[in-house]
């Protein structure tokens, strides 16, 4: 292993254990998805945006769509993936919510 000392003198090496990890509080500090999950879920009491697709079925399997949720439409060339776009723009614009595609 090279000594990094002698090509960056003002290199700091420290040796970091579990409990000084856990124990850091910083605006920088990592985080894992988890607990950015639970971070977010604690700091957001009810979603600011919450619209039907005004389709049934798709209504029923997602319980509408909350804000910050990406929808990805994919399929076999002229399967109808322009069509349901279009709609959902529709039925989301009726509810005031504009969708970018």
């Amino acid at each position: 292993m090279k000594d990094l000392r002698n090509t960056a003198p003002n290199l700091q090496i420290t040796n970091c254990n579990n409990e000084s990890y856990n124990q850091y509080d910083g605006d920088d500090k990592v985080l894992t998805s988890f607990e950015l999950r639970d971070k977010l879920l604690a700091d957001k009491r009810e979603p600011h945006v919450h619209v039907m697709s005004g389709m049934p079925g798709i209504d029923y399997a997602t319980d509408g769509f909350q804000d910050g949720e990406l929808i990805i439409i994919s399929g076999p060339t002229k399967q109808g993936k322009t069509l349901l776009a279009q709609t959902l723009t529709v039925n989301f614009s009726k509810q005031k919510q504009y969708a970018c595609w």
